[in-house]
């Protein structure tokens, strides 16, 4: 349908290619986008948290995973992120 609406104005190239893949910029939206929530919820919870978690481990990761070059993957932190944010909806209160 897409196809047939843009007429001549869509190369071949285009619809003609094989299928291809993508992926989210998780890395740069965690840096960038949507870092004030992420640190709110990592930098912001307290060390001493009924779920037993090292906040400050949690907290060093985070550093960690800001400075360029860094070998910890934004789905480490976005892991940890998500468990403190849902303790915080679910639990605490």
């Amino acid at each position: 349908l897409l196809i047939k609406t843009m007429g001549d104005l869509l190369p071949q190239e285009i619809y003609l290619r094989p299928k291809m893949g993508f992926t989210f910029p998780w890395e740069n939206w965690l840096k960038d986008k949507i870092r004030p929530q992420i640190e709110e919820v990592i930098l912001g919870s307290d060390t001493n948290n009924e779920m037993n978690l090292n906040m400050e481990s949690c907290q060093n990761l985070w550093k960690i995973f800001l400075k360029k070059g860094s070998s910890i993957s934004w789905s480490r932190v976005w892991a940890i992120y998500v468990l403190l944010k849902w303790y915080d909806e679910n639990y605490k209160g």
